[in-house]
């Protein structure tokens, strides 16, 4: 089940377990509907409304931190999220392409920059070590950008919410082993 989580101009921590999250809308009008998200102590990065996240495991904490003055709603919980108001078009499910990559211990480029794509998934198949993923030309480090636990993964099946720009990669060991699909 989910629940809606409000959020005020100073930012909101809002203790709820779950492994769905989803920013829901932006409630005042502001000129900048951008938040920072992490959940459980990881930088997620800046969502606008409509951004989602399914993650592989469960976690108990989510800090929402407006970027400008602006409140709004998150739907928090387990399960994917459905709604008749929402509408999710895959159209890359047809095509896309698979590519093996290994991420070492220094940032290292991971996909270019395709302003086309309409689907992505970052898939850790390290069983070790994590990999953290930068976007927009950053360097990846170890302390700044979404991170991927060993066997874990991140996808975008909505095209309005899939990063066009390029990513680097670094990994906590060398030579970890991932998989990228996107079209």
């Amino acid at each position: 089940m989910l629940q809606v989580y409000s959020f005020q101009t100073a930012g909101r921590q809002i203790d709820a377990a779950g492994n769905f999250i989803r920013y829901e809308r932006e409630t005042t009008g502001g000129t900048d509907a951008s938040v920072r998200v992490r959940v459980d102590g990881n930088d997620l990065g800046v969502w606008l409304p409509g951004d989602y996240a399914e993650l592989p495991l469960n976690f108990s904490r989510v800090e929402v931190t407006p970027i400008g003055p602006i409140a709004g709603e998150f739907r928090i919980g387990a399960g994917r999220f459905s709604s008749s108001r929402m509408v999710i078009a895959n159209q890359a499910a047809t095509n896309p392409t698979t590519t093996a990559k290994t991420a070492t211990v220094g940032s290292t480029a991971l996909i270019a920059a395709n302003q086309a794509r309409n689907y992505l998934l970052i898939q850790n198949n390290d069983p070790t070590g994590y990999i953290v993923v930068t976007f927009g030309g950053a360097a990846a480090t170890l302390t700044n950008g979404l991170r991927i636990a060993a066997g874990g993964y991140w996808e975008w099946t909505d095209p309005a919410s899939v990063p066009k720009n390029a990513a680097n990669v670094i990994g906590n060991i060398a030579n970890a082993n991932l998989i990228v699909m996107e079209g």
